[in-house]
């Protein structure tokens, strides 16, 4: 008797949380008329007849939706799923439908956000975000979890998983770097650019120190976006292989913290930000072009290891990761994990592809920028650089 008044209870509490977002709204159903179809949801499933009160919410929701003048379900919807969590309580799963409650409660307070959100995406940015679902849902589970070639290098699932992480964090870190607006702070430019394309950052950067007054800012910008790739690199290299991941972390982590000081240290000067010319990274092609670079790249790391030892490893690091470090990082990954190099190579081979990524931006920022940036922006990564070299 005591648990089932406590389940009424807890339905109850659940169904007014939802409620009490549609009551300040001011709409036709409010805070009671949850908490009593919460409550109708786990009587019907408490007394073994879930199949009846499907059918009467169900026909209820119907009802109100024929006398409705508005448009717009979204609350007689809610109101359907208020029903559906008392059941779930009255089942035992009081622990999920308390969380589900809590987002669904969520999803409807950030109603303006979540619109102004999906109205800043462009049509090509939403084909482009259909794209990566198929990717991710479509051709990533039909592919081969084993090596297809003689050497054991080639992972069809594997590779694919990995281009579905690096282009869905960078679209991630793209979109949300576009709905921020130019007002959004270097700051915030500098981190989800970095999550994006630090490379792209630093470039951009070079144009923005050419006016003398944001120069300090730019620099700023381009060693932070520079200092956030390597807990990207870090979190990518967490998702595949956690013990290669305590090899790396020490001095990843302390390139980051230098890197976030001297940024910090660079952004005394506060000026609104300007808009960034990142493109989206999503799309058919960009998947394409970073599974064959991750291919490519493997194949090179698995002959400069057979014909030239940890010296060609090593060598390949530094030379890949002026381009781009994600896929040799990855490569580098996936050689561990098939036997192919030590865990000691590869940790020092990752190092060395952050290191001569971050030297690159130096040159990039020293050669091509001005003021600030070309003084203090482009030595900061050299000696960031410097520091993963030495590491």
């Amino acid at each position: 008797m005591e648990n089932a008044i406590l389940g009424a209870t807890i339905s109850l509490a659940i169904g007014g949380l939802i409620g009490l977002e549609r009551e300040w709204r001011h709409k036709e159903i409010g805070i009671r008329s949850f908490m009593l179809s919460s409550l109708f949801g786990y009587l019907c499933f408490f007394l073994g007849v879930p199949e009846y009160g499907l059918i009467a919410q169900a026909t209820l929701v119907l009802l109100f939706l024929w006398k409705k003048e508005t448009k717009g379900v979204t609350t007689e919807i809610a109101a359907f799923l208020a029903f559906l969590l008392g059941g779930m309580v009255a089942s035992g799963l009081e622990h999920f439908a308390a969380p589900i409650a809590i987002i669904i409660a969520s999803v409807l307070a950030f109603r303006d956000v979540l619109h102004k959100f999906s109205y800043s995406f462009t049509e090509q940015e939403i084909l482009k975000a259909l794209q990566f679902s198929i990717f991710s849902f479509v051709i990533l589970p039909l592919l081969p979890n084993t090596a297809i070639d003689p050497f054991g290098l080639i992972n069809p699932f594997r590779i694919w998983l990995m281009v579905v992480v690096v282009l869905g964090l960078s679209f991630l870190a793209y979109m949300t770097m576009k709905y921020m607006g130019p007002k959004g702070g270097m700051i915030s430019t500098g981190i989800l650019g970095g999550m994006a394309s630090s490379t792209a950052v630093s470039f951009n950067m070079v144009e923005l120190s050419k006016q003398k007054g944001l120069s300090s800012l730019a620099a700023g910008t381009a060693v932070l976006a520079s200092s956030t790739m390597f807990l990207r690199l870090l979190f990518i290299i967490g998702l595949f292989d956690t013990t290669v991941l305590t090899r790396v972390a020490p001095g990843l982590l302390t390139a980051f913290v230098l890197g976030a000081a001297i940024s910090l240290y660079l952004f005394r000067k506060k000026q609104n930000s300007k808009e960034l010319g990142i493109k989206s990274p999503l799309g058919i092609f960009e998947a394409f072009k970073f599974a064959t670079l991750f291919i490519v790249v493997t194949i090179i790391v698995k002959l400069g290891e057979t014909y030239f030892g940890t010296a060609g490893v090593y060598a390949i690091a530094i030379l890949g990761g002026l381009t781009d470090a994600d896929p040799l990082v990855l490569s580098l990954l996936g050689a561990y994990t098939t036997g192919s190099l030590s865990i000691d190579i590869v940790s020092q081979a990752i190092l060395l592809v952050a290191a001569s990524n971050t030297v690159f931006k130096g040159i990039v920022c020293g050669s091509l920028g001005k003021y600030e940036l070309k003084r203090l922006g482009a030595v900061s990564l050299f000696i960031i650089g410097a520091l993963l070299f030495i590491w």
